[in-house]
């Protein structure tokens, strides 16, 4: 079984803040997660290799900062399980009672590392209707191969 991603040409939403919408795919192109109401963080400063997420070291979890277009200040930590479909999201904010693992958000990370978000429930993937060709029949998203499972 194989797992896509597929970004767009980063945004810049406000002073160097870039951003792309998101969304990973089976290998049949059908939607796993895709948030509408979302765009993917810029994770590293290169614009011309833009890298939106990370991969854990099992290969079965990835991470993503997502953003609203509409409010940039609006910040989320997902972690999508692949094998699964399931995600757990937790709010930015530097205050927050459950702190997110920075480590998560640096590198490829270890299934423990997820052991401070515990608590925070799984939920069902986001698969909001996705189109991958615009309205001249073009690809409009970057697709490529994240992972294979066995």
């Amino acid at each position: 079984m194989e797992t896509l991603i597929g970004t767009q040409k980063p945004i810049d939403l406000y002073w160097g803040c870039f951003c792309s919408p998101i969304c990973f795919l089976n290998e049949n192109k059908e939607t796993l997660y895709y948030n509408k109401e979302k765009f993917a963080d810029l994770l590293n400063e290169d614009i011309k290799n833009p890298k939106f997420h990370n991969l854990s070291k099992n290969k079965e979890f990835v991470y993503i900062r997502e953003r609203d277009p509409r409010d940039i200040n609006n910040l989320r930590h997902t972690v999508i399980n692949l094998k699964t479909n399931q995600f757990k999201s937790v709010a930015g904010d530097p205050n927050s009672p459950i702190p997110f693992p920075k480590q998560i958000e640096d590198s490829s990370f270890l299934e423990s590392d997820l052991e401070t978000i515990k608590e925070i429930p799984w939920e069902n993937n986001i698969q909001d209707k996705l189109k991958l060709k615009n309205w001249l029949g073009m690809q409009n998203w970057k697709i490529k191969q994240l992972v294979t499972h066995r």
